[in-house]
């Protein structure tokens, strides 16, 4: 799907990556503007940990993309 985005608006890769992190964080604060007390501290965990696990997870292959650095530079986050 997203190569097929890519191919369509002529975009690399990369720039797909940083068009979809525009519209998750958008959505999220849409998401966070409708929700209040529990719901809302839900979400926020759930944000969270949905992050973590995909920035964790070799199959998706961040590091490569240099979104996070690699396991022997300790994993952290840039």
């Amino acid at each position: 799907m997203h190569l097929l985005r890519a191919t369509r608006h002529k975009e690399s890769g990369l720039e797909v990556v940083h068009d979809l992190i525009d519209e998750a964080v958008s959505l999220s604060g849409e998401i966070d503007a409708l929700l209040a007390g529990d719901a809302k501290e839900m979400w926020e965990c759930w944000k969270v940990g949905y992050v973590t696990y995909h920035l964790c997870d070799s199959r998706y292959k961040l590091s490569e993309l240099c979104l996070i650095e690699g396991k022997d530079d300790s994993s952290k986050v840039e």
